[in-house]
């Protein structure tokens, strides 16, 4: 369950700031990752607050499920 938010958590973050500042711009690279990066951290804290966990088990249980290939969640979509 904490595996599955995590992943849709970094599919909706990439998504949002591709629409936000999409990449095929240049100029719009380094906006696009900042705000990727922004938005992430956001719901992962989201994520560690519903479940009482800290940042480094969060990782811990990402780490965990790509190293014995936890089945993903569909991508994201809007």
């Amino acid at each position: 369950m904490i595996f599955k938010e995590i992943i849709e958590a970094e599919d909706k973050s990439m998504l949002l700031a591709e629409k936000k500042y999409p990449k095929t711009s240049t100029n719009s690279s380094d906006r696009n990752d900042d705000y990727q990066k922004k938005l992430v951290k956001k719901l992962k804290v989201a994520i560690q607050n519903k479940y009482k966990v800290d940042e480094n088990r969060l990782k811990a249980i990402a780490l965990e499920g790509l190293e014995h290939n936890w089945t993903m969640p569909p991508m994201w979509k809007d």
